[in-house]
């Protein structure tokens, strides 16, 4: 049944006004949208799975798609604005939960709007099968669609975006040596973050943890640093930007003291700052992913990983790096850094508008027009995800989305840059000297430009109390200092005895869940 796009726009309109009107899903008519009720309300699984049971519904149906998406995209994004509203007592949970809706939310889009999931294919176990188209058969077609939307990276699939480098095709052979190389890689994290967790939480501590910050379910009480998209002055002050006032409380580190060793310089502090919060997100996001692909590898060891979904998911050439190459200059310029330095967990979702709008608007995918959406809307998108994150956190977001706004500006620059560098400067037969200059300059650079756009962006993750988090349970760098070393069973503000998510009672239901669902529930799970 094909569905002309003016009606679709209209039945889709239709649906979505009836659906705002409903009492769905704990929706009800107040004076205050669920999104900006404070405190937030807890983050319950069973409304994150209807979502998920909606999206995949909308896909494993075997109806023509536009007249599913008019069906299932408003219920599904009622869902979502509803859970808008809520939050979790752990800031770092909380910013979690903001991610998933984001996520889930753009990823129901690319497969029921932007990418036509009939082009969508397995790629085969051999060179001698075809790749898998979806499966006529209902139980059949219900794992490939359970895969399809569960799988951001597209690993194993005909769309996915992962740049898998040569070495890595090459390792994955081995699975010892993979195995081995991903436990190293492990270790060296872990001691990294523990360092990082220490000085964030004992030494630089004005910064990171400024007083003031928001605390989970509840905003800052002096508000968030930036106001909307726009705003120059910071509510939230002061800024703390000089040497740390405690540096004197604990003046050694690794038998070094810091109180003479350290500048108080607050560009060299700045910079420090920038640097050590974007290496806490990458070591966090690769600490997590490698845990994954331990995981499924190793499992993949015990129930094998030759063909199938098995070697998409348990074999170690599914789950190549998700961060860049240092040796490849994948982090050498801005450009590359977003291009194939920093994870690309996100990519797909955030490249299908822009794959969408080709198709559909039939434009060169090289000329210029094409160019200059895939240099803006993926950043764009991505603004919108930290959003999201910074939202559910701390009511948020808008020092997030600035920097990744700021981004096409700096790619945009660096692309003058080197154009003009190469026509007038650079020698025709540079040597190894002038080549290793040249390399350093770009970092150089690079390292100037994120440290002079990224100040919002850390504004609203330390206002928002993410360095709260205490991520390891057990730290070997607070044991050599003789303090408590079990930290997630002796640290005297953490979890206080909630645990990760616990059961909520028919009766504390009734009033966390709105409307029916709370009436009729007798347990749910709420994270916290």
């Amino acid at each position: 049944m094909a569905i002309p796009t003016p009606l679709y726009g209209a039945l889709l309109t239709a649906i979505f006004a009836i659906y705002s009107q409903l009492h769905f899903s704990g929706i009800s008519p107040t004076a205050h949208p669920i999104p900006w009720t404070n405190p937030k309300r807890p983050f319950f699984l069973h409304e994150a799975l209807l979502a998920q049971l909606l999206t995949f519904l909308a896909l494993w149906l075997p109806f023509e798609r536009k007249f599913l998406s008019a069906i299932f995209l408003p219920p599904l994004f009622t869902v979502y604005w509803t859970l808008l509203g809520s939050g979790a007592l752990s800031p770092a949970v909380g910013y979690a939960v903001g991610t998933f809706i984001a996520a889930m939310g753009m990823k129901a889009l690319e497969l029921l709007v932007f990418r036509p999931v009939s082009s969508m294919k397995l790629a085969s176990d051999s060179n001698s099968k075809p790749a898998e188209p979806i499966p006529a058969s209902p139980i059949q077609r219900a794992g490939w669609i359970f895969e399809l939307q569960h799988c951001l990276r597209g690993v194993g699939w005909n769309w996915g975006g992962v740049y898998t480098r040569g070495w890595e095709q090459k390792e994955a052979l081995s699975k010892p040596r993979w195995l081995l190389r991903r436990v190293i890689r492990g270790a060296v994290m872990y001691t990294w973050i523990d360092f990082l967790v220490y000085w964030i939480h004992e030494i630089d501590t004005d910064y990171f943890l400024p007083a003031g910050h928001a605390t989970g379910l509840t905003a800052p009480p002096a508000g968030v640093p930036y106001a909307s998209l726009f705003s120059i002055q910071q509510t939230p002050n002061p800024r703390h930007w000089g040497k740390p006032e405690n540096l004197s409380k604990t003046s050694t580190l690794l038998g070094l003291d810091l109180t003479t060793l350290l500048p108080s310089s607050p560009l060299f502090w700045q910079t420090i700052r920038t640097l050590f919060s974007a290496s806490a997100m990458w070591t966090a996001i690769s600490g997590l992913y490698t845990i994954f692909a331990l995981f499924f590898v190793f499992t993949g060891c015990i129930l094998g990983s030759s063909t199938g979904f098995r070697n998409r998911w348990l074999s170690p050439i599914a789950w190549p790096d998700a961060f860049g190459d240092w040796g490849t200059g994948d982090w050498k310029g801005v450009c590359r850094f977003w291009g194939r330095g920093w994870h690309g967990l996100f990519r797909t979702i955030f490249t299908a508008p822009v794959d969408g709008a080709i198709r559909v608007l039939g434009l060169n995918p090289r000329g210029n027009t094409a160019k200059g959406l895939r240099l803006t809307i993926p950043f764009a998108m991505s603004a919108l995800l930290h959003v999201t994150g910074a939202w559910t956190q701390s009511f948020g977001g808008w020092g997030t989305a600035r920097f990744f706004l700021l981004q096409p500006i700096g790619c945009i620059l660096e692309m003058i840059v080197e154009k003009e560098y190469r026509k007038f400067l650079r020698p025709r037969r540079p040597g190894v000297v002038y080549s290793v200059l040249e390399g350093v300059l770009v970092y150089a650079m690079t390292i100037m430009w994120f440290t002079a756009t990224s100040e919002s962006f850390f504004e609203d993750y330390r206002w928002g109390g993410l360095w709260r988090v205490e991520p390891i349970p057990f730290s070997p760098y607070r044991y050599m200092r003789g303090e408590y070393w079990t930290v997630w069973v002796t640290h005297p503000d953490l979890l206080g005895g909630r645990g990760w998510w616990r059961w909520v009672t028919s009766e504390e239901a009734a009033v966390l869940l709105p409307g029916w669902l709370g009436r009729w529930a007798e347990y749910a799970v709420v994270v916290v």
